[in-house]
């Protein structure tokens, strides 16, 4: 009888008393057995390594795709934090201009006080005479009313 070397499935029992299938090996005995049983045998292992051979391409693809994800995903986490960033810059323009205006608005004020205080001063001290500005009594009036109107706000 003529042959080939032996295979039979492999199977070898693991730390919980259960068996893991090892696939097709080689008999280590060196018995030979029939072509027709290797033939069989043969195929059934080329078949197993066809379907580890897709498994892999599979996960290869499936590997891809969830790299090309994850690189547009971390593309758009870069967008947003540049994003963010520039909100940052603009946030702190809108800061600076609102300290320029406070700082505008408090200078504004005590030259406003202070012309309300110039303005009161009994007419004994004759200041009026000494300033620049003409009494009206409507711009008077309109001055009053916005430093009341600011000193609310």
């Amino acid at each position: 009888m003529s042959g080939v070397k032996r295979y039979d499935y492999g199977y070898k029992d693991d730390e919980w008393g259960g068996q893991r299938y090892l696939g097709l090996i080689e008999k280590p005995d060196g018995k030979l057995v029939r072509y027709e049983d290797h033939d069989r045998i043969v195929g059934e292992r080329d078949a197993v390594i066809e379907q580890c051979s897709w498994e892999c391409t599979w996960r290869q693809v499936e590997i891809e795709g969830l790299r090309d994800e994850r690189d547009a995903l971390l593309a758009k986490v870069a967008d947003l934090r540049a994003e963010v960033e520039d909100f940052r810059k603009a946030i702190q323009e809108l800061r600076d201009e609102r300290a320029a205006l406070a700082d505008e608005n408090q200078r504004l004020r005590k030259d406003a006080d202070r012309y309300r205080f110039i303005r009161d001063i009994p007419h004994t001290f004759q200041v009026q005479e000494c300033l620049r500005f003409q009494r009206n009594s409507v711009m008077d009036d309109i001055i009053d009313a916005a430093m009341e109107a600011s000193r609310c706000s």
